[in-house]
């Protein structure tokens, strides 16, 4: 294939054929690793109560760092594209190794795929360990296969004696000689792109058999037209939803009018993944319907500084920022607080926390004296048992409903849900008015024109 290799470089290939196959084994255990971690992504993200066997304890946490935005790239598992690009050093290696075409080859090519994982692996390790505050068991494995990966090709330019740069330059030049090999790398390399931007959004959805939120055709409560009463009557009070007494106090945080469409109630954790994307929806769905969505805020902390029923830590920081929100609402900050607590994402900590109040203008001395209190404290426990009583046993939980929405409680939150949820609502409302209008229309019959008078 290609051009005629001399005889010095065929035989200055043959030398660094064996670590050509240590290459390709440990590229293929790369990808096992790879496809693995691709597992617990989706069954991490599916269920929220979901454990998998990497999760061993408070540091090594791979359910953790797999919830977390740095498991993701593209909107796709970045542990797909780690796949793809271990089976591309495979299929270099065996190439290589069984196919010799000189001295250079594919040392070149491998050296841009390495040093590719060795930098992407430890901007991720960086990541779990600096940021998330996380250990990943097979996140590991792969770092280790990486260094493998790069030792090993250093012993294949020694022991054919050539440098990187070189080895770069004419691997480029060979692919571009030889134009048939080029074509068949870069359909390999599109085909892996198109195949994991077309699967990858699809994973850490919920099974099929996992409870699912409701149709939103199936929530909309038949609307009754009101009876025709001619005797004036005042107007009743609004009132929230006797559900939704149930579940608020007169403390508990709210914005939205109190007339709204739409109530909802959410038990939610400042540091918890799923929260922190569920509350970018929510803005976004309060900038645009926040005028018919009145929104209470309840704290449920999985951290076992306060709540002691867990088996295992997984929020560390989610007791102490939930007292943070509270004395924020002492301040009456508490919104402004609570959207830039979980803008903060996998950057939250006690630092974190205690800056973004003094930035919000809170009066630090008596922040500091309420985080102590113990009613800050007793607080946070009522919540919780507000939260054990509705047998809560994740976060984010959503409770929604209205006067003409039946309550339930979505599995996620997407503008495209809430879109048709308003569009259903307000055609019962046109179709009530309608038949309003038509029940209080008199009934007239039409008079018949008079006779023309005779003629003379």
């Amino acid at each position: 294939m290609g051009k005629t290799v001399p005889k010095e470089e065929a035989i200055a290939a043959r030398r660094g054929r064996v670590l050509l196959v240590v290459a390709l084994l440990l590229s293929l255990a790369g990808a096992a690793v790879s496809v693995r971690l691709t597992v617990v992504y989706h069954k991490s993200n599916a269920s929220r109560s979901h454990k998998s066997t990497c999760a061993i304890n408070d540091q090594w946490d791979c359910d953790h760092v797999a919830r977390s935005g740095y498991s993701r790239m593209f909107g796709t598992p970045t542990s797909l594209w780690a796949l793809l690009g271990y089976l591309l050093m495979a299929g270099f290696a065996g190439w290589g190794a069984f196919r010799y075409q000189a001295r250079h080859w594919p040392l070149g090519v491998l050296t841009l795929l390495v040093l590719a994982a060795v930098g992407i692996s430890s901007y991720l390790a960086y990541a779990a360990i600096i940021v998330l505050k996380k250990k990943c068991l097979w996140c590991t494995v792969l770092y280790f296969v990486n260094i493998a990966l790069a030792v090993t090709l250093i012993g294949a330019y020694v022991r054919r004696a050539i440098g990187p740069i070189r080895a770069v330059r004419q691997d480029i030049n060979w692919l571009l000689d030889n134009l048939g090999a080029l074509g068949r790398v870069s359909a390999a390399g599109v085909i892996g792109c198109l195949v994991i931007l077309l699967v990858g959004p699809q994973l850490g959805r919920p099974a099929p058999g996992a409870k699912q939120t409701p149709k939103a055709e199936t929530l909309i409560k038949k609307v009754v037209p009101r009876p025709v009463d001619p005797s004036p009557r005042p107007p009743a009070p609004i009132e929230p939803p006797k559900w939704v007494k149930a579940m608020v106090t007169a403390g508990t945080p709210f914005r939205g009018p109190l007339d709204a469409d739409l109530y909802i109630v959410e038990f939610s954790d400042y540091e918890c993944p799923f929260c922190q994307l569920s509350n970018r929806t929510m803005e976004k769905i309060l900038h645009k319907y926040g005028k018919r969505i009145r929104l209470y805020h309840r704290h449920f902390p999985l951290d076992m500084t306060c709540y002691k029923r867990m088996k295992q830590q997984m929020h560390p920081t989610a007791c102490f920022a939930a007292r943070a929100a509270y004395c924020a609402l002492r301040q009456n900050k508490f919104w402004e607080v609570h959207d830039a607590l979980f803008r903060l994402g996998e950057l939250i900590s006690k630092l974190t926390i205690l800056s973004l109040a003094r930035k919000r203008g809170l009066d630090m001395a008596r922040f500091n004296a309420c985080m102590s209190s113990a009613a800050a404290r007793k607080q946070i426990q009522d919540e919780l048992a507000a939260g054990e009583a509705l047998k809560i046993d994740g976060t984010p939980t959503f409770f929604m409903g209205g006067p003409l929405i039946k309550k339930f409680s979505p599995q996620g939150l997407s503008m495209r849900m809430f879109d048709r949820l308003f569009t259903l609502l307000d055609k019962a409302k046109r179709q009530a008015r309608a038949q309003e209008r038509q029940a209080r229309a008199p009934s007239v019959r039409p008079v018949p024109a008079p006779a023309p008078p005779p003629k003379p």
